[in-house]
């Protein structure tokens, strides 16, 4: 191998001349363009591909536009077939204020809704975009309104609390606890005053309101101001018929009388 030198002053230096070819031809393929076209062919996608990036920012974009539109936020909802609680305690319970309908669970929105509220028993929950609510709620079969300590509850024929009685306690019959027992949301009531009222309830269905207390339980005031006591809810068709043949005999007679006793028909009085 033939090596070319010269002298740079002092220097000597030594050239390769089959380096210099061997970088001469690599710059040479280089230019001649083989590496682009080679680079262009590797940087270039499959259309499939072009397709799946579009697509993938346009669910990027869309989930980000759901994520920040107040339009798909939920601020009120149509509630249906509610006494027992307002619409807006039913919207409070079901937890929905400004919650995305995109992250609304119905499930949970009606376990929440039937934990929270008494005597609800079952909970639809439908959802329209981009914000609707509709909240289908059945309760339970509210029978009376108990009235204790001037608060009103809605209760049913064996006494179970269901709700509370607000707007609606000037249109049911209405059982007063003249003791001013405590009541809470999902406990009970006296469960024999409430069946006795039932079944006086359908014998005089002209009465609105009955009284009890634990002395002499179930009573009512007749037409005429008389108090009427009937105590338990046992034998309740015989003592109303005795409490009848007894304003017969009254008007009969024509007494009068405050006070008719037939808690214990054998030996029924009045005064």
């Amino acid at each position: 191998m033939m090596k070319t030198t010269s002298n740079l002053g002092s220097r000597r230096v030594v050239r390769n001349p089959r380096r210099t070819r061997r970088s001469y031809k690599r710059y040479n393929y280089a230019a001649t363009g083989v590496l682009p076209n080679v680079g262009i062919r590797g940087a270039s996608a499959h259309p499939s591909r072009v397709v799946a990036l579009a697509m993938a920012c346009l669910m990027i974009g869309l989930i980000i536009w759901f994520a920040a539109d107040l339009r798909f936020y939920v601020f009120a909802a149509q509630v249906q077939g509610s006494s027992l609680a307002s619409a807006d305690e039913i919207f409070r319970a079901a937890g929905l204020n400004g919650m995305s309908i995109f992250h609304i669970n119905p499930g949970k929105v009606a376990s929440d809704i039937r934990a929270r509220i008494p005597g609800v028993e079952q909970v639809s929950v439908q959802l329209a975009l981009p914000d609707a609510v509709e909240l289908l709620v059945r309760e339970g079969d509210a029978r009376f309104v108990w009235r204790s300590l001037d608060v009103s509850y809605l209760v049913d024929g064996d006494g179970r609390v269901l709700g509370s009685g607000g707007s609606v306690a000037n249109s049911w019959v209405t059982i007063n606890d003249l003791d001013g027992h405590p009541v809470l949301l999902g406990g009970s009531v006296h469960k024999d005053a409430c069946n006795a009222a039932s079944q006086l309830q359908s014998l005089l269905p002209e009465v609105r309101s009955f009284d009890y207390s634990e002395a002499k339980g179930i009573s009512l005031l007749d037409m005429r101001g008389w108090r009427v006591y009937f105590g338990d809810a046992q034998d309740i068709a015989h003592k109303v018929a005795v409490w009848q043949g007894i304003v017969q005999k009254l008007d009969a007679e024509g007494q009068q009388a405050s006070v008719i006793d037939v808690r214990f028909p054998d030996a029924a009085y009045y005064r």
